[in-house]
């Protein structure tokens, strides 16, 4: 028996989230390796963050609030010269 439409496009939603969440996650890893370590402050500090909206669509943000994370995602650090996000965001493209 086939499914209904209604069915067949919740379980497409479904497993578009679950795509997009992994994604993120992925994309988060690649910024973790990516952010330079001299105590690990900064690289403990990327976290994603979910934010629910009333018409049923969500939004997810990778932050860190380390002071420095900004001057360091600048490129300021000899190990990650060109900076942490822009580099990871490059990564995820070329592997499509």
């Amino acid at each position: 028996m086939a499914n209904s439409p209604k069915r067949t496009m919740k379980k497409l939603k479904g497993e578009m989230q679950d795509d997009l969440n992994d994604f993120f996650q992925n994309l988060t890893d690649q910024i973790r390796i990516n952010t330079p370590v001299r105590t690990g402050r900064a690289q403990r500090g990327w976290r994603e963050q979910e934010f629910k909206f009333g018409s049923g669509r969500s939004s997810i943000v990778i932050r860190n609030d380390v002071p420095y994370i900004e001057a360091l995602d600048e490129g300021s650090s000899r190990k990650a010269p060109r900076g942490i996000v822009k580099p990871a965001l490059n990564s995820k493209g070329r592997k499509r």
